[in-house]
């Protein structure tokens, strides 16, 4: 079955429909609610003064909020930011399903809006909202999912990572010219928060190849950790380099294609890949 990369039209029910719907209508309702004498951003947007207050899930609900001078620059930013988290969030979710998409997206927001708070105190700023930390965690996993991927055209052919990329830097970038500490140091969590979630959790790749012994240590480590401790063999002869059972060259096989069905052949080392060539070769011979 193919996955579609570009999401070809509004996803069936998941959270991402339930959070954009909450962030259209906080974002409307809150100046609204001002005028009202309910300061929402207060209540759910991130600053020192609503934690000192003990309201701590303003680490989850800062998303929802936008402080903003103007209608125009309002309704500027909500359209953009929907239509970003509607797109990525899509493709992210046709790869990793809801309740990891769930995880990701507060996941980020969380340790998010915990590097904000760090940069709100020791850069004495007063608020801080958006999504902007769980988006660029969008960006970062969707381009880490696709990054053997590209664009085909007529006129240019492109890998998406590039284009993640560009969104990626440019937006640290721009929170750099602004001088906006808070937002910058919490787009950066995202991004860290996005990659690593892909590393570990979807046993992914990404396409920088100085981060590939990174990688490949990393989920060699979880595979490790999650590989039983005790295995049922025929065979007792043990590697006493290793302490290990050695494995017969048919138990060898199913437990290496095994692994590659799971992982991909990239997780194997070479001397597995050499013993895997030399029983293909003595089987081809008989």
């Amino acid at each position: 079955m193919t996955i579609p990369t570009w999401p070809r039209s509004s996803p069936p029910f998941h959270p991402l429909k339930l959070f954009l719907g909450l962030i259209f209508l906080c974002a409307v309702a809150g100046p609204v609610l001002q005028k009202f004498g309910i300061p929402i951003q207060y209540y759910l947007g991130l600053s020192l003064h609503s934690l000192a207050r003990g309201f701590v899930w303003t680490l989850l609900t800062y998303p929802f909020t936008y402080l903003t001078n103007s209608l125009f620059d309002l309704i500027f930013r909500l359209g953009m930011d929907l239509l970003l988290l509607w797109f990525f969030g899509s493709a992210v979710i046709d790869r990793i399903g809801s309740k990891r998409f769930a995880i990701l997206f507060f996941g980020s927001t969380l340790l998010g809006g915990l590097a904000a708070t760090g940069a709100l105190y020791a850069f004495h700023s007063p608020f801080f909202s958006g999504p902007s930390p769980a988006l660029l965690a969008l960006y970062t996993s969707w381009a880490i999912l696709h990054a053997k991927e590209s664009s085909h055209s007529a006129f240019i052919r492109f890998p998406f990572s590039w284009f993640a990329a560009i969104l990626i830097g440019g937006s640290l970038l721009l929170d750099l010219w602004a001088g906006q500490w808070p937002t910058f140091f919490a787009d950066l969590t995202g991004v860290l928060f996005g990659y690593f979630f892909c590393i570990t959790a979807e046993r992914a790749e990404s396409s920088i190849g100085w981060l590939r012994p990174l990688e490949r240590g990393i989920h060699r480590v979880l595979e490790r950790s999650h590989a039983p401790q005790k295995r049922p063999l025929d065979s007792k002869v043990i590697d006493f380099r290793t302490g290990q059972p050695i494995l017969d060259d048919d138990q060898f096989m199913d437990e290496m294609l095994a692994r590659i069905s799971l992982y991909g052949e990239e997780i194997l080392t070479p001397n597995e890949k050499n013993r895997m060539r030399q029983i293909s070769e003595r089987k081809s011979k008989r």
